[in-house]
């Protein structure tokens, strides 16, 4: 790659999107051919089809065959709540699944490293059920999703079978076995997204993923699940509302 053509098709590419993000070129809209780009920027069209596939690559445009080069309607937010938590499992096991239109599911055996032993609080070597899927659901952006669960609470339930087993939601399957959540625990970092994560969630370039780790615990204080969730950090939008107590505790010095 030369850098004429390094620099062309960035140049390219930075105005394309730039009339793409102002709304000058709406959502289905129709690129103009790659010839004539070419003309209109006095260069040949290799650096024209780099620009495209760079746009493609972020997202930006998509093409239709016939229908030509066009572009890409907005990527919408995937909006993240604790209300997701606070349903009953009954319910959450009962809504509608019509709103997710493909779900890639892998099971695997394995044993804990480190930092899964930590999380667990257990030792490492501990033999676990990983359940990994990537989640592509109409009007939001594909999610991944790693659960793990200890084998030994549920090696003689209904969730050791691999047919039927991570088919609903965790809370509703760990209740299934006797095992009640309490308490959900969330930590959130940011970072730029692996190869793996960048082809599974059809990332550009300098996309980030925001990655959660999540922990189901039991009143007494039990780690029952384990999860790994990553999303694309650019439509992710994380909601909380939390109770405040103003009542200060008893005992505790009243003034301010």
């Amino acid at each position: 790659m030369t850098e004429q053509h390094t620099s062309a098709y960035e140049r390219i590419a930075a105005a394309l999107e730039q009339r793409i993000t102002s709304g000058e070129l709406a959502p289905g809209e129709r690129l103009p051919f790659i010839p004539d780009i070419a003309r209109a920027e006095g260069v040949s069209e290799m650096p024209v089809r780099m620009a495209f596939r760079l746009l493609h690559r972020k997202g930006l445009i998509e093409s239709r065959g016939r229908g030509g080069t066009r572009v890409a309607a907005p990527t919408p937010p995937l909006h993240l709540s604790a209300d997701r938590y606070r349903r009953s499992s009954t319910a959450a096991a009962a809504e509608p699944t019509g709103a997710t239109s493909r779900i890639e599911r892998r099971l695997e055996h394995l044993q804990a490293d480190t930092d899964l032993a930590e999380l667990f609080a257990t030792r490492t070597g501990t033999r676990l059920r990983a359940q990994h899927l990537t989640i592509h659901a109409d009007n939001t952006p594909p999610h991944l999703t790693v659960s793990y669960l200890r084998w030994a609470d549920i090696a003689r339930t209904p969730l050791a079978d691999e047919q039927t087993a991570g088919t609903g939601p965790v809370r509703a399957e760990l209740e299934s076995i006797g095992l009640r959540p309490a308490v959900v625990t969330e930590r959130f970092t940011y970072g730029e997204a692996t190869p793996g994560e960048a082809t599974a969630l059809n990332l550009g370039p300098g996309i980030a993923v925001v990655r959660c780790t999540r922990r189901h615990l039991t009143a007494d204080g039990r780690v029952v699940e384990v999860g790994r969730l990553t999303y694309r950090a650019d439509t992710l939008i994380v909601e909380n509302s939390f109770p405040l107590d103003d009542e200060p505790p008893r005992g505790s010095d009243r003034r301010p």
